[in-house]
């Protein structure tokens, strides 16, 4: 199967798990495709005439070659609220678990929730102080650790607060 096939369907699993009832395409003015900074807003038939969307920041390897790893930021399922995906690469260490904290301030557990071909996924809702944080933050890092050693990854949040803001979310 061809890598671009294979990240299609991460990406239609992932959001399945952790988008469903998440914003539609149409429901928002905000395209597929549409960058606001480092966040892209994509989106995903997860079911006949279902489609759900996130948007999604890449972090990308020094030689900007090999995704490391992948954010999204989703609708809740309730239609109330935001949800925080990571999409971090095999070999995490699912016992030590990832925390995340918004501009170094105080950290937050991300439960891994389950490992796919392309990476084990991290989840966790966000109240409205979360949110507030990362829509006036500059940058989202977070902590785990993969092959014994403690690995740190960063994603700047330019751009989310208008994203999320596009989307009426």
């Amino acid at each position: 199967m061809k890598e671009f096939g294979m990240g299609k369907v991460v990406l239609g699993v992932f959001c399945a798990l952790f988008c469903s009832g998440s914003a539609m395409a149409e429901t928002t003015a905000v395209k597929a495709g549409q960058a606001f900074g480092g966040w892209v807003f994509r989106c995903t038939a997860i079911a006949q005439g279902k489609t759900s969307c996130a948007f999604v920041s890449t972090i990308l390897s020094g030689d900007k070659k090999h995704v490391v790893a992948e954010v999204e930021v989703t609708r809740a399922s309730t239609g109330k609220g935001e949800t925080l995906s990571a999409l971090l690469p095999l070999g995490t260490d699912l016992q030590a678990g990832v925390k995340g904290a918004v501009d170094g301030g105080a950290a937050f557990d991300l439960p891994l929730r389950l490992c796919l071909p392309k990476g084990c996924v991290a989840a966790t809702g966000l109240d409205d102080k979360a949110t507030a944080a990362l829509r006036t933050g500059k940058a989202f890092a977070f902590t785990f650790t993969i092959a014994g050693k403690s690995a740190k990854a960063t994603v700047p949040l330019t751009g989310l607060s208008d994203a999320l803001t596009a989307a009426n979310w």
